[in-house]
């Protein structure tokens, strides 16, 4: 996974880091205490070490960068996903009022006796999700939508 691949893009950093410190202690000192063909030992060595540190580094801020734009995608998915169930919400929650309005058990309820009381109930719980879904399109909340 990405995050094991930090990890140990992390830890070669640091190893990187050492060897190079270590390295770059020994090309300082090469002057007095080494022979000549030790002194250009040394130097290729300090260049390979400081290219080898450098690469490291390029890796983990790659890997930081993959990291980041995983996370920004994953975000963006949350996003669409909450949208959506809002909507849902939205336009649910009108109906659900209204069948809780019928559905209630007390006298004098209208339309109780009616032939087409469930009917006219249930035009108006769609009609209520109707003016909700008209209303968020023309406020331009879902996408689409007009003026």
């Amino acid at each position: 996974t990405l995050l094991a691949l930090r990890r140990e893009v992390a830890r070669y950093a640091r190893l990187a880091t050492s060897l190079r410190a270590v390295v770059g202690r020994l090309d300082q000192a090469r002057g007095a205490a080494l022979p000549p063909h030790c002194r250009n030992l040394t130097a290729r060595l300090a260049q390979r070490t400081a290219s080898l540190h450098a690469d490291i580094h390029f890796l983990a801020d790659h890997a930081r960068m993959l990291n980041d734009e995983v996370g920004a995608q994953v975000g963006e998915q949350a996003n669409r996903h909450l949208f959506t169930l809002s909507v849902l919400t939205a336009l649910l929650l009108p109906p659900s009022l209204v069948t809780g309005f019928f559905g209630m058990n007390t006298k004098n309820l209208p339309l109780a006796e009616s032939e087409f009381g469930t009917m006219f109930a249930l035009a108006v719980a769609a009609g209520a999700a109707l003016c909700v879904y008209l209303l968020m399109r023309r406020n331009r909340m879902l996408g689409g939508g007009g003026a």
